[in-house]
């Protein structure tokens, strides 16, 4: 039993790290990250991942944080191409 519990621990860290990796690859700029991403939590960040265009990826952060949207709404705005009409999104 103990054996499981720490190998999902080590998964969960495992993850975890891959998840950090992706946050400096995709905002390598500091001033952006101390203007915006510190407005946002990891959720909103995870979805953030789904950008590949990285003007588009700047211009989502910017416009939840200047907009208070939780990460719903984010996802919502990404799924619809930034289009504001509301979709219902799969549980991830």
């Amino acid at each position: 039993m103990k054996k499981y519990k720490k190998s999902k621990k080590l998964d969960a860290e495992k993850i975890a790290s891959q998840y950090h990796i992706k946050f400096y690859q995709y905002f390598p700029d500091e001033q952006i990250v101390n203007a915006c991403v510190h407005n946002l939590n990891w959720t909103h960040i995870r979805s953030l991942f789904r950008i590949t265009d990285e003007n588009a990826r700047y211009w989502y952060m910017k416009e939840a944080v200047i907009e208070s949207w939780n990460a719903r709404i984010l996802d919502c705005d990404i799924s619809t191409g930034g289009t504001g009409e509301v979709k219902v999104l799969p549980r991830v």
